[in-house]
């Protein structure tokens, strides 16, 4: 029986070892186009202090600004991402003598909060490795502590075996992916190597004509517990850090003005404003605008022209 019993062991370890290493050898072949953003911002996090201005939030912000157009700049948008990974990119990142001093943010409302996404948290920050161990248990101890919901969307034992790599989750993705995903992420990354963390056209392929983002489905601003939580600490580590944050919804397309909820538009503003009196030294921009649908890619994502257009009016405003 014993004999059994490491017989099972050791071909347990073996299973496991082996991909783990397909895992290690072959990420860009298995894992989506977020995983090369990803990547980017976890290989080049010791530039951020040495920028002026950062441009911070998920992927809207990763297809519509466009660093080149400003000074000593630094694209630092992650696909999918909310507040918690934005919270963690800067601590883990600003050294005591850096030279940032305005980080711009944005996220689709979504993704800011007004929705639980456990598979980020899961799939990307701890599977990917952006989160370490700490950070996984301490984003836990909060969420047990202010949103006990949170910690309801998602199962612990999935959390743990994406951070260790269990092999059903990686055989998960050598399905999806038939390893067919190597040529389009290397071409990613080195798009957003070459434009300091801005990359377009990777999103949508047929434009955006009468488009319609999933924002207008909503009927109230009003953020999810953790992800507030987060919000607050990212502007308060700015204010500590002597940095101007600059929050404002990206534009959305030309199709969609007369699709918002007027109550979802106001419940905004007045989060916008209840933000700008508690911290004066930031700006919270309620304003709303659209441009024309020939500008996006997609319901969500700006075209190259688009990025263009927002990243002009971005250094014409703040700076």
């Amino acid at each position: 029986m014993a004999k059994f019993i490491l017989k099972i062991l050791v071909f347990s370890a073996f299973f496991f070892l082996l991909f783990f290493s397909l895992f290690l050898m072959f990420p860009n072949d298995m894992l989506d186009r977020s995983y090369p953003i990803y990547r980017y911002q976890k290989e080049t996090m010791n530039e951020i202090s040495e920028k002026k201005t950062l441009f911070l939030g998920d992927s809207r912000v990763v297809s519509s600004i466009i660093p080149d157009k400003f000074f000593n700049s630094k694209n630092i948008g992650i696909v999918g991402s909310n507040p918690i990974e934005s919270y963690y990119l800067l601590k883990k990142s600003l050294t005591k003598d850096h030279k940032v001093n305005t980080i711009f943010v944005s996220y689709a409302w979504k993704r800011f909060g007004l929705e639980y996404w456990p598979d980020v948290l899961i799939q990307r920050g701890a599977f990917m490795d952006f989160y370490s161990t700490n950070d996984l248990i301490e984003i836990v101890k909060v969420a047990k502590k202010i949103d006990p919901e949170f910690l309801n969307s998602f199962e612990y034992q999935d959390l743990i075996f994406a951070k260790l790599k269990f092999p059903h989750i990686i055989i998960k993705k050598i399905k999806q992916s038939l390893f067919h995903n190597g040529r389009e992420n290397r071409r990613v990354y080195n798009k957003v190597i070459l434009n300091k963390g801005y990359v377009n056209g990777i999103w949508g392929t047929n434009g955006c004509k009468e488009c319609i983002p999933n924002e207008t489905n909503y009927r109230n601003f009003e953020l999810k517990a953790i992800y507030q939580f987060y919000f607050i600490k990212l502007i308060e580590f700015c204010n500590q850090n002597n940095i101007r944050l600059v929050y404002e919804t990206l534009p959305f397309n030309r199709s969609a003005s007369n699709k918002f909820n007027e109550e979802l538009l106001s419940s905004h503003s007045a989060f916008t404003e209840k933000l700008q009196k508690k911290y004066p030294q930031n700006i919270f921009n309620d304003f709303i605008f659209f441009l024309p649908d020939s500008l996006f890619e997609d319901p969500h994502h700006m075209n190259e022209s688009g990025a263009l257009f927002y990243s002009k009016y971005l250094q014409d405003k703040y700076f």
